[in-house]
């Protein structure tokens, strides 16, 4: 960040307008939607039962999911920022891949995966059917949403001097003790703010879900994918309600991400 003394070019005047004018683009595209759909038919849309339950099913298959990929991600983003690992550039390379393919590519290579050993096998013996089910929809958001934790959280750890991290040790303390006591404390909110972050990711997946689990009412039709569905039936009240609705988490998510990291610069 520049000092507050530093002149205002006229490029910081061109680089402003840039960005006010993106900004009021992308708004424009809400305030025409929110017109377009009416005042009585949102009242009309958010009295559906239905619609809450799908947010009901939205929100809580990405709180799942959401743990889960921070559950790989935090060591994984460590290990990725920190430690000396075998062909670093290539494993990252892997781990970027469903950041980088279409997400229906990610439920294509589910559908692959869980129909060959030796995943298949366990899968019967298990009893566990994926179509059609919540269960398939949490493991399309986690197969998409860890490679995002992943990278979030190395990104979370490279933000922490590793300095901090070798004083500590050379103080006494042990590996595990310096980077869960010292390294993990002080990236704690850009992490929080990684973790708001694959929330959101999480919550707006459904190529892969329509690829790999297919539509279920009350089990698949999680709010992205209910769009899709009410799109196909022609039902735009329900589309257009159903997109506010899922820009509103959205929205939540990256101010809840972006204050939590704004407290970690100022700290």
């Amino acid at each position: 960040m520049r000092p507050s003394s530093s002149r205002f070019t006229p490029f910081d005047g061109v680089s402003s307008v840039l960005l006010v004018g993106v900004a009021a683009f992308y708004l424009l595209f809400l305030a025409s939607t929110a017109v377009y759909l009416g005042w009585a038919d949102a009242a009309h849309h958010l009295a559906r039962p239905v619609l809450w339950q799908r947010l009901g099913l939205t929100l809580s298959t990405a709180l799942i999911s959401t743990g889960v990929a921070m559950i790989v991600g935090i060591p994984g983003g460590y290990a990725l920022a920190r430690l000396p690992l075998p062909i670093p550039r290539v494993l990252a390379t892997v781990i970027e891949l469903p950041m980088m393919v279409p997400p229906a590519t990610v439920g294509v290579f589910l559908i692959g995966a869980v129909a060959t050993p030796p995943v298949a096998p366990l899968l019967k013996i298990a009893g566990i059917s994926l179509g059609h089910s919540t269960a398939g929809v949490i493991l399309c958001q986690v197969a998409v949403t860890t490679s995002f934790a992943v990278c979030l959280c190395a990104a979370a750890f490279a933000s922490v001097p590793a300095r901090v991290e070798t004083v500590a040790r050379t103080l006494g303390a042990t590996w595990p003790r310096a980077a869960l006591g010292v390294t993990l404390p002080a990236a704690r909110n850009a992490l929080l703010g990684a973790t708001l972050t694959v929330f959101a990711r999480a919550a707006a997946e459904w190529e892969a879900v329509m690829l790999f689990v297919g539509a279920s009412r009350g089990a698949t039709d999680v709010l992205p994918f209910a769009v899709f569905l009410d799109w196909n039936e022609g039902m735009m009240g329900g589309v257009v309600t159903m997109s506010l609705m899922s820009v509103t988490v959205a929205t939540l998510a990256s101010l809840g991400a972006s204050l939590v990291r704004r407290s970690s610069r100022v700290g």
